[in-house]
């Protein structure tokens, strides 16, 4: 039962981290620059820069947990990509979360 409840806390832990980290991106988009997300966010895992001056930053966010229950074992992972957009400006103009491939 204990190994559920920890299993249970990580799950919800990743989530509200997930909904945490959208609401700033939401808040920051138009108004952030590079460094405010640097600061948020640590340095991206990639970057990319766009023939028209546009820089793409990319962030992976992964995590996993196991639980036994009885003998039984059971698991869950998650991946999630975050690719954020910032103009000539260096100022966040977008960003996308999508599952990772």
């Amino acid at each position: 039962m204990r190994y559920v409840i920890v299993f249970l806390i990580a799950a919800i832990l990743s989530s509200c981290a997930a909904q945490r980290r959208a609401q700033y991106l939401n808040e920051a988009n138009n108004k952030a620059t590079q460094d405010d997300i640097a600061v948020k966010l640590g340095p991206p895992d990639r970057k990319q820069s766009l023939s028209n001056g546009k820089e793409i930053w990319a962030y992976r966010y992964t995590g996993s947990s196991v639980s036994t229950n009885e003998g039984n074992v059971s698991g869950s992972s998650w991946c999630w990509d975050y690719n954020l957009t910032f103009d000539q400006s260096k100022i966040l103009r977008d960003w996308v979360r999508q599952s990772c491939r």
